[in-house]
C-alpha cells in the first residue's frame, strides 16, 4: 500500500508570524482595529469579577482600557506574550514566562505605537497578538 500525505484543511491553518520568519507587521486576526487608543473610555471602569481595567492619563484625563486580569498572566500566558512580542521586534532576549522590566518595556513599546501608552496589557492588545480569541 502507498502511504497517502496527510492534507489538513487550511481554513484551520494558522501560521504566527514567528514561525514565518516575518516579524515586521502584526496581523489582527480579528474585526477590530490596529489603534488601541480607539479601546480608551472615559468615567469609572466597570466592577464586573471576570473584567479588568487598567488607566491611562491622556491629555490630563484620566481614561480606562479592558485589560487582562492578573490570574489570567499565567506563566504560560507570559511566555506566549513574550514570544508574540519577539516575533514583532519588541522583546529582547530570550522568553521565559516571568514577567519583569523586559515584558513591561516590550508591552509599553507595542501598545504606545498603537495609541496606548501603558505597561498593563490592554485585552484588544492580547487579542491583536493572537493570544486570547476575539470576544466582540
Amino acid at each position: 500500500m502507498i502511504p497517502m500525505p496527510l492534507r489538513l484543511p487550511l481554513a484551520g491553518l494558522v501560521l504566527a508570524s514567528s514561525l514565518a520568519g516575518c516579524a515586521s507587521a502584526p496581523v489582527a486576526r480579528g474585526p477590530g482595529p490596529q489603534s488601541l487608543a480607539a479601546e480608551l473610555h472615559r468615567g469609572i471602569p466597570p466592577e464586573a469579577p471576570e473584567q479588568c481595567a487598567g488607566t491611562v492619563d491622556v491629555s490630563g484625563s484620566s481614561r480606562w482600557f479592558s485589560s487582562l486580569c492578573a490570574k489570567d498572566l499565567t506563566p504560560e500566558m507570559i511566555l506566549s506574550l513574550q514570544r508574540a512580542l519577539a516575533a514583532r521586534g519588541n522583546y529582547e532576549g530570550a522568553p521565559d514566562g516571568r514577567p519583569g522590566a523586559r515584558t513591561d518595556a516590550a508591552v509599553l513599546a507595542y501598545q504606545s505605537a498603537r495609541g496606548l501608552p501603558s505597561a498593563t496589557l490592554s485585552t484588544r492588545a492580547a487579542q491583536q497578538m493572537g493570544l486570547i480569541p476575539w470576544r466582540d
